[in-house]
């Protein structure tokens, strides 16, 4: 009887240790599926469910013919800190992303009337612009602003039913930056 349970007494931490090594990487794996062999770039699709990072949910990224990324969707979780549900990412040849695109969640949209906010950037990943768009309640429908080779506001203009009725140069903007540079873009 001692013969044979001295080594199941063995098997049992050996097994203990695979089963903890599988969970670990198993969790920490994401799921990967081609949804689209050709989309409107004529390349495939790829959407990633993600467990490797809490705040993410899901990635979808769209390729050219080339086989180069032109876009990618990411749908936040509800945890994460910044009250956005979704972003895109647009990418130039070089893949360096050029525009991004921030979809508010409730909590925003409730706390400051922002819905959606583009930023634009140049080739060296500069900010050089951004929109914001706004809900009926607020005073303006967008706001765009400009920003420097040092990534300073330099112009803000306001506009309503897509006509401009409002500039503020940065001296007086100071109440408005608040908005457009949370560190969110």
């Amino acid at each position: 009887m001692k013969k044979i349970l001295i080594p199941f007494l063995l098997i049992i931490p050996f097994f203990s240790i695979l089963f903890f090594i599988n969970f670990f990487f198993n969790r920490s794996k994401n799921i990967e599926k081609v949804i689209s062999t050709k989309n409107e770039y004529n390349g495939k699709t790829i959407e990633i469910t993600r467990s490797d990072d809490p705040d993410i949910d899901k990635d979808i990224i769209y390729y050219n013919s080339d086989e180069k990324k032109v876009k990618k969707e990411i749908y936040w979780s509800n945890e994460y800190e910044i009250d956005i549900h979704k972003s895109i990412e647009y990418y130039n040849d070089n893949e360096k992303m050029i525009i991004m695109e921030l979809y508010h969640d409730d909590k925003n949209i409730n706390t400051i009337g922002v819905y959606k906010t583009i930023a634009f950037y140049d080739s060296n990943h500069k900010k050089i612009r951004t929109e914001n768009y706004y809900t009926d309640k607020m005073l303006c429908d967008m706001m765009i602003s400009y920003y420097n080779s040092n990534e300073e506001i330099t112009r803000i203009e306001y506009y309503k039913n897509n006509i401009l009725i409002k500039i503020k140069a940065p001296k007086d903007a100071s109440e408005d930056i608040s908005l457009t540079n949370k560190g969110i873009i």
